[in-house]
């Protein structure tokens, strides 16, 4: 459709995308399509770029013939003629060939961009977009949707009873507890996990890991006291031992005087050190087995209290995995309760064969910026308006 400024839409102000056929009468190549570009100009040959953005038809026809008429053309005549001329104001014609689009966005079946008509209503955009869309999950069946929801449902809360029921247990073991309180929300009947089975789990997983640790640490005080009795019996045969040495060096000193002295013999001397000798050797391997049996003892005592304070920190570090897991497990299932609350109205709608009542704000640029318009369906919309539909439920019926 062609619009000239003598017609009802004189006063429409040009944007960008717009586009507009101009043309010179008796010149017909100077007939030519342009679009408003992105800086709000339009290009024609002999003139160049112009700016149009916010004028009317009648002031780009204007602009248009001020520019042109220091132009000479070849023009053509009624009788066919041609000849050089002048181009005046009255020759030049300016329509619209194209109004830039109008975008629908929401809950409607087609959202995006839509070609704009003259005495276009909200009601029209509507129907070339295809309607309403109440469906907006984009669900293929709403009833096998919501089946689908109270399914995952289950499985979220069925996995958040076995978080809960192992973050109690763990608990438990940081605090030294034999046993544990499992507080949770009762269960449902289509839980897959029945909650006795899950505590008594729990239970049996907590009293196997402290017999098992029991069992380790009783193990490590056993070798531990083992390690300090044998320490005491080779303290004990050391002192011996070194009595027995100081006793020897005696006795070889004393043979030794009375070799000297003529009274002794070579025999007695040699046999003396040969058992200072001996004595020597035993309380030296006594005093390497006791240095054995401490560095030992005290691998045992770094390994008991390596114990504690590794099972306290891998406690800690499963709690503290599972708490997060627990939380992002809530965080589950409070999406598909809402989502089931969601679809169960979408399907209620469904069932009463009702869309809910659409809230429609259309945004125009006016001459003092945007607009917000709060409009009905039966609005005449502008090109370039930007419509946002949402469907409100309806009450429910009680």
């Amino acid at each position: 459709m062609q619009l000239t400024p003598t017609n009802a839409w004189a006063a429409y102000r040009l944007g960008v995308g717009d586009v507009l056929e101009i043309a010179v009468v008796g010149s017909p190549d100077l007939r030519y399509k342009t679009a408003v570009n992105i800086d709000g100009e339009i290009v024609f040959p002999l003139i160049g770029s112009l700016k149009v953005i916010g004028l009317s038809l009648l002031e780009v026809r204007n602009a248009l013939g001020s520019a042109l008429s220091t132009k000479m053309v070849r023009m053509r005549a009624a009788d066919t003629r041609d000849s050089v001329s002048a181009i005046t104001p009255e020759e030049v014609l300016v329509n619209i060939v194209e109004y830039r689009p109008i975008y629908l966005d929401g809950d409607i079946s087609k959202p995006g961009e839509q070609a704009y008509r003259p005495n276009m209503t909200v009601r029209q955009a509507i129907s070339a977009a295809g309607g309403y869309d109440i469906t907006r999950f984009r669900m293929s069946n709403p009833v096998l949707e919501l089946v689908d929801l109270r399914s995952q449902y289950e499985v979220f809360r069925s996995e958040i009873i076995q978080k809960e029921a192992r973050v109690a247990r763990l608990q438990a073991e940081l605090d030294s507890k034999a046993t544990f309180e499992l507080k949770i929300l009762p269960q449902s009947s289509t839980e897959s996990v029945p909650l006795p089975q899950v505590r008594n789990f729990e239970a049996e997983l907590l009293n196997a890991r402290k017999v098992d640790h029991d069992r380790e640490k009783s193990y490590l005080n056993n070798a531990i006291k083992q390690a300090d009795a044998r320490l005491s019996t080779l303290n004990a045969q050391q002192q011996q031992e070194g009595e027995g040495v100081r006793l020897d060096v005696a006795e070889f000193e004393r043979v030794k005087g009375l070799l000297d002295k003529g009274q002794g013999t070579v025999i007695r001397v040699t046999d003396a050190r040969r058992a200072l000798l001996l004595s020597s050797t035993r309380q030296l391997q006594t005093s390497a087995l006791a240095t054995q049996v401490e560095v030992q003892r005290d691998e045992l005592s770094r390994r008991l209290q390596k114990l504690d304070d590794d099972r306290h920190m891998n406690i800690m570090n499963e709690l503290q995995t599972t708490s997060m897991e627990l939380d992002a497990a809530r965080s589950r299932l409070r999406a598909a309760q809402e989502k089931i609350v969601y679809v169960g109205t979408v399907r209620s709608e469904l069932v009463r064969g009702t869309g809910g009542n659409p809230e429609i704000v259309v945004f125009r640029m006016g001459a003092d910026g945007e607009e917000q318009i709060t409009a009905g369906q039966d609005m005449l919309l502008k090109p370039g308006d930007i419509v946002q539909i949402t469907l409100k439920s309806e009450p429910s019926e009680r």
